[in-house]
């Protein structure tokens, strides 16, 4: 009725019963207080359309959503698990450029770009775009590192489907502008070579 949390420690004794309260309200406004921030974070991880991958500083995997899991399921056949080593589950092609640039990383430096992921199963290859970006600490030491791969071939397959299809229209309008439009201009400019006067009543009605 208070507002307030209290620790209760029943003892229990020959003659009596001991009971202590503790007051805990700060320690539980921090619980809620965390346990809202995780559902938050939960709630984004998930309702997002990129691969998400969270890291301690130790490059041990902590947190990751649904679409990476799936992802790590596709490219290793393996399923994907908290604590592991994030380098276990680098995406061909990437390891490279990640390796180059994990002193920049650990500087406190974003680091990102677009490569090539092959699948194994399948033997397609699909584009994404990587980013590796440092949370650092009010010191600036970073604390934990995000990994977000998004997957571009969608996008890269539209732009090959509207470029068809422009071609297409492109196709379209050059047969209506000479194909068709050519031959009727020609018509058009024979028939106003015909006198109108010179015909009679029953031409006249039919070339109007």
């Amino acid at each position: 009725e208070l507002g307030k949390w209290y620790q209760v420690i029943i003892n229990p004794q020959a003659e009596m019963l001991d009971i202590f309260f503790k007051d805990i309200s700060e320690v539980q406004g921090l619980t809620r207080q965390s346990n809202l921030m995780q559902l938050t974070l939960d709630a984004v991880l998930e309702n997002t359309s990129e691969n998400f991958f969270l890291m301690t500083n130790e490059m041990r995997i902590i947190k990751f959503n649904s679409l990476a899991k799936d992802l790590v399921f596709q490219v290793f056949n393996k399923e994907l698990k908290e604590n592991e080593r994030f380098v276990h589950y680098l995406l061909p092609g990437t390891e490279e450029i990640f390796l180059k640039n994990i002193d920049a990383i650990f500087g406190g430096k974003i680091v990102e770009f677009d490569s090539t992921v092959l699948f194994h199963e399948s033997s397609e290859g699909r584009l994404y775009h990587h980013q590796f970006i440092p949370i650092c600490d009010a010191n600036h030491k970073v604390v934990c590192i995000v990994y977000r791969a998004k997957d571009l071939q969608h996008e890269l397959d539209q732009v090959k489907k509207v470029l068809k299809n422009n071609n297409l229209l492109r196709d379209i309008i050059y047969t209506q502008s000479n194909v068709l439009r050519s031959p009727l201009s020609s018509i058009l400019g024979l028939l106003d070579l015909i006198d109108k006067k010179q015909l009679n009543k029953e031409n006249q009605q039919y070339f109007s």
